[in-house]
């Protein structure tokens, strides 16, 4: 059951009646590696995922002695950011607490490919490797989305929900390559919908990113605007 944290129904334990016996309904369930709760605050994902990671991170800690630089990282990538990066365009919105944990385990990593120490400053270190930070993954993701949706490469459900700004009467903002961005009902999971947030994020871009003439150098554009954004 799906329901906001306030909510006066969120203590209740309703059940479901299969074959002359009751099921309780359980408060997260696991699909295709996700965890979802029932507030959709994903923090029961989250702690696994930090879980999986910091297992990792201590057995290449173990053996970094014996590594290069360049070997570590290849580990860490393999090990650590693909499960940081799997299914991340869910996360985005999500509080800062709970992105300030995921950011902590890339900061972790960084540290130990640049074996720097703890209290240094880390920000270097995620430039050298050319690392956005965790809060930005989830929008790359979903601008990536959106591009190929524009251009009717993305799946059609997608393209469906995708509407580009046409405004009446026409405008000069008409050439800008933006969004239209629906109104929603609430702030907390309104914001969240894939039609309202993918607009904004969209809309944000400056006109050169959104201009980009294939996928490539869009990504490429988009990451060195991510990166100016976090390090600037």
């Amino acid at each position: 059951m799906l329901a906001s944290k306030k909510s006066p129904d969120r203590n209740m334990t309703p059940t479901l009646p299969w074959h002359f016996r009751d099921i309780n309904i359980s408060s997260y369930a696991r699909s295709l590696g996700v965890i979802f709760d029932s507030a959709l605050s994903f923090a029961k994902h989250i702690d696994s995922i930090i879980k999986s990671c910091n297992f990792y991170i201590r057995n290449i800690g173990r053996i970094r002695q014996f590594l290069s630089k360049k070997a570590c990282e290849r580990l860490v990538v393999a090990l650590v950011t693909s499960r940081l990066d799997y299914c991340n365009s869910l996360l985005n919105g999500l509080s800062q607490t709970h992105m300030l944990r995921l950011q902590r385990v890339q900061n972790t990593s960084a540290r130990l490919i640049c074996r720097i120490k703890k209290f240094e400053h880390i920000s270097t270190s995620l430039q050298s490797l050319h690392w956005l930070p965790v809060v930005f993954w989830p929008r790359f993701k979903l601008l990536c989305i959106v591009f190929r949706a524009l251009r009717g490469v993305g799946p059609l459900y997608l393209q469906e929900l995708i509407c580009p700004y046409r405004p009446t009467p026409s405008l000069r903002s008409e050439s800008k390559n933006l969004l239209y961005i629906p109104a929603c009902r609430t702030a907390t999971y309104g914001n969240r919908l894939f039609t309202v947030e993918t607009a904004i994020l969209w809309n944000d871009l400056p006109q050169e990113v959104r201009d980009a003439e294939n996928l490539s150098s869009f990504k490429r554009l988009l990451k060195t605007h991510f990166l100016n954004s976090a390090f600037s």
